[in-house]
């Protein structure tokens, strides 16, 4: 594949935190970096055709790759997201950028958009395979139709990184390695983690490893895979959400007042999907959004899917004397994410 290399913006905000990890002093090198990150991104992008309006940079940092995003895309709306608190707000201040703090526990981040562009630089590489797993789904969850999300991995290049840069002991790596050439995915934590009770390290993945979890998903496609892509160094692999079929929608208003309203939605070629739900007024202004996630014991005894599909609106403003109208008029306007303009009927 021919890989075009996209020169940088004259007007990158150059400006670097001085609790930046990533800055080892050395700006020209630093930058090849974000710009290296550019280069994948927009490769993607112009493979996917689309130009993002809504982007996520998850793991942030400091805002090695934000920079350049912000640089390049300029009237987008751009997401940082971390566990570090302080590269979160740095960023948030500098690159224009939405801050949200990030939580160990994936299910807990508090990231309920979706998005047109997700870039996931250096944390796959970290994690073990049940969390990168959860990423992965996690990630592919908050792409909007169309959306694209670009990942970093350590291939197998990693083997020969190791002998000249340690990413960790010896015998960790071996670890490493033998789960890398047994099941495809190989992790080790870093020693100072061991007695933290998290989980922190290593990992290396095959390509078969990884087009096999792609190929467990039905809504999305693999735009590109390229070998030591990022940096000369890491793998990359960017895919394309589907685009959403609304006949595909089920779901059900279940209760509709001025004070809640309440139901379920789901896609049913898609169970691990949960929606975002949009309450909208007459004039088709969003109203209030909230995640489908809720289990139910009622809708598990159905069949549907593991039951966590359920959805609750109780605190709308003014204008919900018009929501109330429709909902009387057996049509409540309820837009979901995954699709350009679905509506669920009563």
């Amino acid at each position: 594949m021919n890989i075009v290399y996209h020169n940088a913006p004259v007007d990158v905000n150059m400006t670097i935190s001085p609790n930046d990890e990533m800055f080892g002093g050395n700006i020209d090198v630093y930058m090849s970096v974000s710009f290296s990150a550019m280069n994948c991104i927009n490769t993607a992008l112009q493979l996917s055709e689309i130009t993002p309006q809504k982007i996520l940079d998850l793991p942030c940092g400091h805002g090695r790759v934000a920079r350049s995003l912000r640089a390049y895309f300029p009237d987008a709306e751009i997401t940082v997201c971390d566990l570090n608190k302080d590269g979160v707000d740095f960023c948030a201040e500098n690159f224009n950028a939405i801050g949200i703090y990030s939580d160990s526990d994936v299910s807990k981040i508090p990231i309920h958009s979706n998005f047109d562009l997700i870039w996931s630089g250096s944390l796959l590489t970290h994690l073990s395979r049940e969390k990168a797993e959860e990423f992965m789904n996690f990630f592919i969850d908050r792409l909007k139709p169309n959306g694209v999300l670009v990942v970093s991995l350590h291939g197998r290049y990693s083997e020969h990184v190791q002998k000249f840069y340690k990413y960790i002991e010896d015998d960790r790596f071996s670890k490493i390695l033998a789960g890398f050439n047994s099941i495809g995915y190989g992790y080790s934590n870093y020693a100072w983690v061991d007695n933290t009770g998290d989980e922190y390290g290593i990992s290396m993945q095959k390509i078969s490893y990884t087009m096999s979890h792609i190929e467990s998903r039905k809504d999305i496609k693999v735009i590109y895979y390229s070998e030591q892509l990022w940096d000369k160094h890491q793998d990359v692999l960017a895919i394309q959400k589907n685009h959403g079929d609304k006949s595909m929608i089920k779901g059900h208003i279940d209760k509709a007042s001025q004070d809640i309203i309440t139901g379920w939605a789901w896609l049913p070629n898609y169970p691990s999907i949960n929606l975002t739900v949009y309450l909208l007024d007459s004039d088709s202004n969003v109203i209030a959004s909230t995640r489908a996630e809720a289990f139910r014991q009622d809708l598990l005894y159905a069949g549907i899917g593991n039951g966590k599909y359920a959805y609750t609106f109780t605190d709308f403003d003014a204008k919900a004397e018009k929501l109330r109208f429709s909902a009387l008029n057996l049509q409540l306007d309820v837009r979901i994410n995954y699709h350009e303009a679905g509506v669920i009927n009563l």
